[in-house]
């Protein structure tokens, strides 16, 4: 929304409506989508993923088949409120198709790499590429736990996959 140089210095500004009560949609979303372009810069810049998540990260992005930048990425966050939470399959099939057709629409043609919260969903989103033959890509086998979970039976490891699915 703003861009402000000084000193050899580029400052960006970006804002983004986000209510708490309703979760952003597609066909609902307004905005400049400056976010996501600067988004993806700034993070790519500022983090690098340490050894272990690097090999993760090649080894799911070579049996995936994606390439860098040639590909979209949606994602759905089912269980953030309330860890055992279950959605019935309508709400589950909605939220997932909602993801998979705004990955779509922003980037026609290449695959799409799916993340959640929930392997539920990412059975859910299998279940409709296979329907609608679109070519989506959704690993089942782990289910990321949250950042701010706090209990004490979870090693470093068991938070790769978060990191994993956000350099994706």
């Amino acid at each position: 929304e703003n861009i402000t140089k000084y000193d050899g210095v580029t400052a960006v500004t970006v804002g983004m409506k986000i209510g708490w009560s309703t979760a952003i949609r597609y066909d609902e979303f307004e905005g400049s989508g400056a976010y996501a372009s600067v988004y993806r810069e700034a993070f790519n810049q500022l983090f690098k993923p340490s050894p272990p998540i690097a090999k993760i990260l090649q080894q799911r992005m070579e049996s995936a088949g994606l390439t860098k930048d040639m590909y979209a990425v949606a994602h759905t966050r089912v269980l953030y409120f309330n860890e055992t939470a279950s959605l019935d399959r309508k709400e589950l099939r909605s939220q997932v198709t909602n993801a998979v057709n705004c990955a779509s629409e922003l980037m026609p043609g290449v695959p799409i790499y799916f993340a959640s919260d929930s392997v539920e969903a990412k059975e859910e989103v299998r279940a409709y590429a296979a329907e609608t033959k679109r070519p989506v890509i959704a690993f089942t086998d782990m289910e990321p736990i949250h950042l701010d979970d706090k209990s004490k039976e979870h090693t470093v490891q068991d938070y790769y996959p978060i990191f994993v699915d956000m350099y994706i």
